[in-house]
Parts: C-alpha cells; sequence; structure tokens
C-alpha cells in the first residue's frame, strides 16, 4: 500500500470557472502563457495536461527535453512549470517526501529532488519522525498529514497518476507488489 494521501480526503476539484477568476484576479484576464517541459517520453500526457489547462484559460506548449537536460535543468531549479514522474519503488510515501518534499540538505541525503527550493522545518521534521515509527497505523496516520500539509502549501500540484493495469487468464493468477513492479 503506498501511504500517500488518506483517501477520506476529497480531492481537488476541475472548477475551470474558478480557475479563470483566480486568474483574472492575479492580473491575467486574457489567459496565461506557459512552457510545460517534460523529460523523454513524458511528451503526450504533457501534451494531455496542456490541453486539459486550455478551458481555464492556460496557453501552455509542451517541449520535451533530453532526460541528462531536463534533470540538471530541474536540480540547478531553471524549471518552473514541468510534468515528470516520480515512483516509490518501496511503496511507501517516505520515499517522495524525504527527496521531493524534503529541504535540500545533500549532507544528509535529503531533497534531491526538491527542484523547487520548496522548504519548512515543521515539514522536515514531520517527514524525519516518520523513519523511526514502527506503528504501521501511527505511520500510516502520519504520513497522510505529511501529504494534507503538502497539499495545502501546494508544495506539488498533482496533475496526473498513473496506474498499472494487467490481465491474467485463469488458471494463472497475479499478485503485484506495492511498488508496481512484477
Amino acid at each position: 500500500m503506498l501511504f500517500r494521501s488518506d483517501p477520506r480526503e476529497k480531492g481537488a476539484s476541475f472548477d475551470v470557472a474558478g480557475a479563470r477568476e483566480l486568474l483574472s484576479r492575479a492580473g491575467f484576464r486574457s489567459g496565461l502563457d506557459a512552457t510545460l517541459d517534460t523529460r523523454r517520453g513524458g511528451l503526450p500526457m504533457a501534451s494531455r495536461i496542456a490541453e486539459l489547462l486550455a478551458p481555464a484559460g492556460f496557453r501552455v506548449r509542451a517541449v520535451e527535453h533530453p532526460e541528462a537536460e531536463f534533470f540538471d535543468r530541474a536540480r540547478k531549479g531553471e524549471l518552473g512549470f514541468f510534468f515528470s514522474a516520480f515512483v516509490c519503488a518501496s511503496g511507501d510515501a517516505s520515499d517522495l517526501w524525504e527527496v521531493g518534499f524534503h529541504s535540500v540538505d545533500p549532507e544528509r541525503g535529503r531533497g534531491s529532488s526538491n527542484w523547487g527550493r520548496w522548504s519548512d522545518p515543521a515539514l522536515d521534521a514531520a517527514i524525519e519522525r516518520t523513519a523511526g515509527m514502527l506503528d504501521p497505523e501511527a505511520r500510516r496516520e502520519a504520513l497522510w498529514e505529511i501529504g494534507r500539509k503538502a497539499d495545502a502549501e501546494l508544495v506539488w500540484i498533482p496533475l496526473y497518476g498513473d496506474e498499472n493495469v494487467w490481465a491474467v487468464r485463469e488458471p494463472f493468477r497475479l499478485r503485484p507488489r506495492a511498488n508496481g513492479y512484477l
């Protein structure tokens, strides 16, 4: 089970009128031009995201970069609006929290994918506390609380969630691992 976000929480709604209103209040009454950068292989989904944002007034141009260039620019903080993917290989959200949401701290191996340089000492402390939690229920609640805080602060804006789909015929059985690997 991926302890990402609390399934009891309602997700964000698709509110085109609300988005247009926010753009207008921000001074973009006629919409906003933006470039959505992505890495190799991400162009089909980045283009789809651009299509979905268009009714709200965003004129998005999706641009694909070779992976080395994309990640180099991301690490340098040169990408303001980008689409990528993150895999929690353990099936646990702490994989994401420690490298993507924790403040950049190379000495301790934290924040290596925090390309927007988000920093919140209270969130860092909460992330670090979960590493030593042995009670799975308490740990899940703590990870969900981190997810709620990250969502409220818009640390990242999740626009897309990938799912694996398999088909298996009788008499075979498939029991995928939590990380999605076979």
